[in-house]
């Protein structure tokens, strides 16, 4: 039997929303279909180019998004920053304060969430992620985002802006000790 859940959290930056970010929504509404999915946007602030998308702009794809795919238990919020992680997990906390459980694959994201008393779930990432797709392009994105972000990104020549955009690096707060 599947524990009910009143609320969860699918976190991401989303920078595009990728087909493998659907289709993990889709399985979670599925597989707990009583629950309500908040898609928890990033927010880092600053446009460049690993975050060239505002956050109204992903509210609005991924609300058509959702509209299109018919997902009434899902909503959207916005948290700022990442850093100190335990800060970013008081936001979200206090944001979302009944969110029992988090879905993500990203042990930066899961990690302070469950020490703040979120259960989580990882799963195995399937297709490709935000920073390869960046990395093709701009024509090769169309077979691996949702039309309707597809059509929003030429709709709002994104593209020109991607050109813009200075490169902007990782974040060198998410790594771990040791790491490079």
């Amino acid at each position: 039997m599947v524990k009910s859940y009143k609320i969860g959290l699918f976190p991401g930056r989303f920078q595009p929303f990728t087909n493998s970010h659907l289709e993990r929504i889709l399985e979670i509404t599925h597989s707990f279909p009583n629950m309500k999915l908040c898609i928890l946007l990033g927010d880092m602030g600053t446009l460049n180019f690993e975050n060239f998308l505002t956050v109204e702009e992903r509210e609005k794809i991924i609300e058509t998004i959702c509209k299109t795919h018919f997902l009434k238990n899902v909503f959207i919020r916005a948290v700022k920053g990442a850093y100190p992680p335990e800060k970013w997990a008081e936001n979200v906390r206090r944001a979302i304060p009944d969110a029992e459980i988090v879905f993500s694959d990203n042990p930066f994201v899961y990690e302070p969430l469950a020490k703040a008393g979120l259960e989580y779930r990882t799963h195995c990432r399937q297709g490709i992620d935000g920073a390869d797709l960046r990395a093709l392009p701009f024509q090769h994105w169309k077979e691996h985002i949702p039309p309707e972000e597809f059509d929003f990104l030429c709709k709002n020549d994104i593209y020109e802006r991607l050109q813009t955009l200075s490169e902007g690096g990782k974040y060198p707060f998410l790594r771990r000790e040791g790491e490079e």
